[in-house]
């Protein structure tokens, strides 16, 4: 028996121990990361490191729990080919398929940004490649823990993209947890910010949609008083990006120094001749980077592409900029970061264009998406540019602080407060 754990944790671990298929559900901060962290420390021991898949959707979230984002486990990019296609894809790239093929363990964090579709290819895979013998069951008979609170944010959507059912909802999740398969332990501590009752309780009633004038009131007061340095100093969310780049380039203009932009330049695929073709590959590298960055030396920078080792959205800050290319220290580390091909594929597989772009985008600011498990001492969210509303953003920025002392909030009223019909069902079950 571990003493550190509450009694639900306890159940999750245990039932994890018996060899069961684990979902691990339960509000942001109630210990979901502790338990998963320890399976898969545990698994690593058990079974060894290279039988034991980790992963997240975002790298940010991937990056905690020392995992990889599930397009990189797969080694395939994110574009929406059919399940086929994928198998295919790695099938042909033999280090990925013996990866895959003896991988033991599935554990992966915050499942609901992951869309239902992607849940789905990733079993099909993992099944697809085991030995005939075991194609019967969910995942082959690897064992899958995941960890998620279906009120958070869902994943992003485009108008390319298809808006699937939430992941709780597709048939492979209930097939591994709410089968003889596996189990779903509902966590009921509050580990995060456990030190302020008000706080937790305040946050709790924000992300069940039972926020009171009282609630609005005191997070709204967070922000009385405060100086426009205090605020900038803080770590800036934003619902969108929009907001977030305009609040990042204020912060540019005010750093002494030259600016120096960085354009792109699009290259569409030779045999691309059909002219709607064309101008969907034009629409579409509008959305794999922008197409100019401005940057000056001290300019707080995040990653798009790995580069040199430096994972995918990791946070630097610009050194030197020259002619074609940027130097920035990442933790530390002197890092120069060159201009990078982003290409466009279609759903057959196909590349239709390519942008090569700086694979920078400037930092002060970033979406609540973005932040996705994440936990911040000093956080600055404004909400008085937000005139839509969407399941779970509120819950999802607000959960991102420990403390109430460490919160700034400005104008957030109870309509820019929505839950998810379909997680407050899966938690009514």
């Amino acid at each position: 028996m571990a003493f550190d754990l509450d009694a639900s944790q306890q159940s999750a671990w245990e039932g994890f121990l018996a060899g069961k298929n684990v979902g691990l559900f339960g509000r942001e901060g109630c210990g979901k990361s502790a338990v998963l962290t320890r399976a898969i420390a545990h698994a690593r021991r058990v079974h060894g490191v290279d039988r034991v898949g980790v992963m997240a959707w975002t790298t940010a979230a991937a990056k905690m729990i020392d995992g990889q984002p599930l397009h990189k486990f797969l080694q395939v990019g994110i574009a929406e080919l059919p399940k086929e296609r994928v198998l295919e894809k790695v099938k042909a790239n033999l280090f990925v398929r013996a990866k895959v093929t003896k991988t033991t363990v599935i554990l992966i964090d915050e499942l609901p940004l992951i869309a239902a579709r992607w849940f789905s290819v990733l079993e099909y895979v993992v099944r697809q490649l085991a030995p005939a013998g075991r194609h019967g069951r969910p995942w082959s008979g690897c064992q899958v823990v995941v960890g998620g609170d279906p009120l958070q944010l869902g994943p992003v959507h485009t108008r390319t993209t298809r808006h699937d059912a939430p992941v709780f909802m597709c048939r492979i999740c209930r097939d591994s947890f709410l089968s003889c398969y596996g189990m779903l332990a509902l966590l009921m501590g509050s580990h995060r910010q456990s030190s302020d009752s008000w706080f937790v309780a305040s946050l709790d009633r924000v992300r069940k949609g039972e926020v009171t004038d009282v609630d609005l009131m005191v997070l709204n007061a967070t922000s009385d008083g405060v100086t426009a340095d205090e605020w900038d100093r803080r770590t800036q969310l934003r619902a969108l990006n929009v907001h977030v780049n305009a609040f990042n380039k204020d912060k540019l203009s005010r750093l002494a120094g030259a600016e120096y932009v960085f354009k792109c330049r699009d290259e569409i695929a030779p045999g691309l001749t059909h002219p709607a073709r064309r101008a969907y590959a034009q629409r579409c590298m509008q959305q794999v980077a922008p197409p100019s960055v401005a940057l000056k030396p001290g300019a707080v920078v995040l990653t798009t592409r790995e580069v040199d080792g430096v994972p995918t959205a990791t946070q630097g800050e610009v050194k030197e900029c020259r002619g074609l290319s940027v130097v920035c220290e990442f933790s530390g580390r002197l890092v120069k970061v060159a201009v990078a091909a982003f290409d466009v594929i279609d759903n057959c597989g196909t590349r239709l264009a390519t942008r090569h772009a700086m694979p920078l985008i400037l930092a002060w600011a970033m979406t609540i998406h973005r932040a996705q498990g994440a936990t911040l001492n000093t956080l600055a969210i404004d909400f008085g540019q937000l005139n839509w509303r969407l399941e779970g953003l509120v819950y999802s920025g607000l959960f991102r602080c420990r403390t109430l002392e460490g919160l700034f909030v400005r104008v957030l009223r109870g309509e820019h407060i929505v839950v998810d019909r379909h997680a407050t069902a899966f938690y009514d079950r």
